[in-house]
């Protein structure tokens, strides 16, 4: 009853453990969905202001000689005036190779031909036309203007006679060779280098910039930011789920930049603006990203949650793995005191009644001193087992193998316990199979072993009081020779339940401690350590109420063995 109290304890407490764990998993993998929604939204808040915080650098680049230009035309847009204005921007700008040049464009004008003037002392013959420029297009037109083809910012001139433009026309090469990277180390950086892939599109999806030339080919799919760096508002979504525009569509959640410096001429489609994409760089786009993060979070959870549980289980097992040792020890303590106190009470009352001269016929003196003898090589016999366990299992002991003879062994056993079968109704067998191979073995474990296996024999033949003992030659499995010993009884046999414990040390069948059979539990483990000992086993057939059969199996003794 006891047992079956701790069983159901420590079944409770592991369902109960692996509910809270079960729980706890849970709990852990909202709280980490909500730390990756978290996560993901502060990203994108920070990717938001890195895009705001750029393209304001951006313009700002532009935005000091276009309003140093303008400052100047309202007080007088005259050639060398202009030209002054250029070269004092020009000497504190951070960036003065930015523009390439400055002209100054007029258009025809009362049979007069167009003329362009340069601003600046760059060399080279300034052409008269500037192709891909749609003066057109800006000629109604009186603020700065993106031409993304050439590329260049044009302005026309206000309340001239004739047509004039201002026109500053962008160093590509200074822009994709010094200016744009870095600008993007400057914002899509972090401890590691580059957080963010970045490409700076142009006209026709030909990257101006790129950090690196695979993302450079092409505009990203999966974008996380796409932002229209001159033009009008954007309708292209990324599909990722993080999105950062210049310029949104109304139905969207995302904040949205509504400043614009330069615009695109009228009638230029948007797909015509320079657009800069950014991805984030592990694991894709920012989504992705964080799904994978996510997901070795809730890896790593599990893992350790998995962790957590085969210790306790491992803890468990090992408690209850403890308490029936303990249980086991106890049972052992009971049963050799029982063991003892039999033999010793024997013992004490026939010296007793010898010493006090109870006995005086020879005859009875002699039996009683047969019997303090029997009784006393019982005491040694059980002394000499335990001990002979606690070698076993401590692994101090460890014999020199050599050819032994089954059929002697057998013999000398039988003799051995012939106090036991002695009498006129216990029936032994024997069957030994002329000219058996020898065995390498220990003398002393095998007459143990074959001693151990009999006396469990006789003590569990119940009334059929028979047992057999049959030795023959058998092939083993990797083709050597062996000797076979079966030892059977046709007593009460082992329930199917035990067969897998009888031989632990310490364990006794519950149906041999009801029939009140004595015994220490140790027989069994001892012959199963010796059979293995010397390279064998021992293997067990029984059926409840027809015997049992134990079957020890040896391999030969090779020709080169030590006699």
């Amino acid at each position: 009853m006891k047992r079956f109290t701790q069983g159901r304890l420590l079944t409770g407490a592991v369902v109960a453990t692996t509910v809270v764990l079960i729980a706890f998993t849970v709990l852990q993998y909202r709280s980490s969905r909500e730390v990756t929604e978290a996560t993901g939204i502060r990203l994108a808040d920070t990717l938001q202001m890195s895009l705001v915080n750029w393209h304001v650098d951006f313009e700002r680049l532009f935005t000091g000689l276009t309003g140093a230009l303008d400052l100047q035309i309202r007080r007088s847009p005259e050639p060398e005036s202009l030209r002054a204005a250029l070269a004092a921007w020009r000497a504190d700008a951070r960036y003065p190779q930015l523009v390439a040049r400055v002209v100054l464009h007029s258009g025809a004008d009362a049979g007069h031909p167009a003329l362009s003037i340069a601003l600046d002392d760059s060399a080279g013959v300034v052409p008269e036309d500037l192709p891909g420029l749609s003066l057109d297009a800006t000629d109604m037109n009186t603020t700065w203007v993106f031409e993304p083809d050439v590329p260049a910012l044009v302005r026309r001139l206000p309340a001239t006679p004739a047509p004039r433009w201002l026109i500053v026309l962008i160093n590509k090469t200074a822009l994709a060779g010094d200016i744009l990277p870095d600008l993007t180390r400057r914002y899509f950086s972090g401890t590691d280098g580059l957080d963010y892939d970045v490409a700076l599109f142009g006209a026709g999806a030909q990257a101006l910039h790129a950090s690196t030339a695979e993302f450079g080919r092409a505009p990203a799919a999966d974008a996380d930011g796409i932002l229209n760096v001159f033009g009008r508002r954007s309708s292209v979504r990324s599909g990722g789920p993080y999105e950062v525009f210049h310029l949104v569509p109304q139905n969207s959640a995302v904040p949205s930049v509504a400043v614009t410096w330069f615009s695109l001429p009228p009638g230029f489609p948007d797909s015509r603006d320079w657009r800069l994409v950014v991805r984030h760089r592990r694991g894709g786009a920012l989504g992705a990203f964080l799904a994978n993060a996510q997901r070795r979070d809730l890896l790593t959870t599990l893992g350790a949650i998995s962790l957590l549980v085969t210790s306790i289980t491992l803890l468990v097992v090992a408690s209850h793995r403890a308490q029936r040792l303990a249980q086991l020890q106890m049972n052992f303590v009971t049963a050799v005191s029982h063991e003892l106190r039999t033999p010793l009470t024997v013992i004490g009352s026939a010296a007793d009644n010898i010493a006090r001269g109870v006995v005086r016929d020879p005859g009875n003196v002699a039996e009683y001193g047969r019997v303090i003898g029997q009784h006393s090589r019982q005491l040694g016999s059980l002394v000499e087992r335990i001990l002979l366990f606690a070698s076993r299992t401590s692994g101090s002991s460890r014999p020199a193998l050599q050819r032994l003879a089954v059929e002697d062994a057998i013999l000398a056993t039988l003799s051995t316990i012939e106090s036991l079968t002695g009498g006129a109704d216990f029936t032994v067998e024997r069957h030994i199979e002329p000219g058996l191979p020898a065995v390498l073995g220990d003398a002393t474990a095998l007459a143990q072993c074959l001693e151990n296996l009999l006396t469990n024999a006789v003590k569990y033949s119940g009334t059929a009081r028979w047992i057999g003992v049959r030795a023959r030659a058998v092939p083993l499995d990797d083709g050597r020779r062996g000797v076979s010993v079966a030892i059977e009884d046709k007593g009460m046999g082992v329930p199917a339940s035990d067969l897998d414990r009888i031989f632990e040390p310490f364990y006794r069948s519950p149906a041999a401690i009801a029939a009140q059979i004595h015994g220490t539990g140790l027989g069994l483990a001892l012959a199963r350590s010796m059979a293995e000992m010397m390279g064998g086993h021992i293997s067990v057939v029984s059926h409840p109420g027809a015997g049992s059969t134990f079957t020890l199996l040896l391999p030969a003794a090779p020709p080169n063995a030590p006699a």
